[in-house]
């Protein structure tokens, strides 16, 4: 039985340090455990992300526990990613820090899981 394991580099720069460091802890996954983990990266940069527009409406109901996605599910690219990530076993996530602050695609993207805490 292998494990799978997704990593979102929330870099938006290319070639970044957060890419290097899923990069090479993945290697290091597979080298000493070969063949029982899989592993996939996504880099955020590279996908169409709207920002939350806060409207309140998606996630599980409290009357009958219904789950409703988020309104803009068609609209960009982050309904696939928590599909993946659902589907994952682990997640790994790699994010650079400026000025104190994780980067605006984390944050940006964070705030679009909100789906899967209700």
């Amino acid at each position: 039985m292998s494990v799978s394991l997704l990593g979102l580099n929330c870099s938006p720069r290319d070639r970044s340090n957060s890419a290097l460091l899923l990069d090479e802890g993945f290697a290091t996954l597979h080298a000493t455990y070969p063949g029982e983990v899989e592993t996939q990266v996504i880099d955020l940069r590279d996908l169409h992300i709207e920002a939350c527009r806060a409207c309140n409406v998606c996630g599980k109901t409290k009357d009958d526990a219904r789950y409703i996605p988020c309104v803009q599910a068609d609209e960009d690219d982050v309904q696939a990613v928590l599909e993946k990530m659902l589907a994952a076993d682990g997640l790994c996530i790699a994010t650079p820090v400026y000025f104190g602050l994780p980067s605006d695609l984390f944050a940006r993207f964070i705030m679009r899981t909100r789906p899967l805490r209700h």
